[in-house]
């Protein structure tokens, strides 16, 4: 069992580039307005914010 990697030069690793840059692009775009729906029903429903965030106390009673 092994694996195949596969080495890109010249022209082929600029359109292996473009076409991450597009796919990405792409990507975002589809999952933006999904995004946006969630974390707009997150603030309607809780009123708090849209990301949690928490304060962790360690070692000596130091928070990180």
């Amino acid at each position: 069992m092994g694996t195949n990697v596969i080495w890109f030069t010249g022209n082929s690793l600029m359109l292996k580039r473009i076409f991450d840059l597009i796919f990405a692009t792409l990507f975002l775009v589809v999952t933006l307005p999904v995004s946006l729906a969630i974390m707009v029903s997150i603030k309607i429903e809780d009123r708090g914010p849209i990301l949690f965030r928490k304060n962790c106390v360690g070692k000596g009673g130091k928070e990180f």
